[in-house]
Order: structure tokens, then sequence, then C-alpha cells
């Protein structure tokens, strides 16, 4: 099995091909629609998305991710994005402490 990337940020694309990595770079409104397509292929076994590609159409992608039984879909922020650890993000609003 191997891994593609679907990005909106070109150099995340480049980064991902240095390392030996295919990927493609669309625009978010189109990303949906070519993430159903990589689905269809049988030989990707992960699916790389940033953020962005998340954010724009979480309610569909978290819908394909449990559809999905040969491929994982995982969101990475890109350069410069500030990522908040989710485990933080829960304790944080839980119980009012930032850590």
């Amino acid at each position: 099995m191997k891994t593609f990337v679907l990005t909106d940020y070109y150099d995340m694309l480049v980064g991902f091909r240095l390392s030996g990595i295919d990927g493609e770079y669309v625009e978010v409104d189109q990303s949906l629609d070519r993430l159903k397509e990589l689905l269809k292929d049988k030989t990707i076994g992960t699916i790389i998305i940033t953020r962005k590609i998340l954010k724009a159409h979480e309610e569909e992608i978290l819908e394909l991710k449990i559809k999905s039984k040969h491929a994982m879909i995982t969101a990475v922020p890109v350069a410069g994005e500030v990522f908040e650890n989710d485990l933080a993000k829960y304790i944080r609003d839980s119980i009012g402490v930032k850590l």
C-alpha cells in the first residue's frame, strides 16, 4: 500500500515528493471530489490532507473516514499553521486550565 498527499499548499507537496511520496495539488473547493476518487484506488493505504481541506469539508471527510475500509485519511498542519493538540484543548475546555 502506498501513501498519497492531497494538498492545497504547494510547499507541502514539494516536501513530500522529495521524501518519495506521491501527491497532487488541488484547490480546496475541488479537494473533496478528488479525495473520493483516490479512495477508489485500492493501492493507496494512507491519504494525507491539509487541515484546511479537512475544515472545509469536515462532515463529509469524517463520513468518508468511517466508511473507508482500506485507506486511512489523516490531516496535517502546513508550515506556519498553529497546531493545537486535541487532548490539551479538551482538558483546557473541560477544566479551564491551560497546559
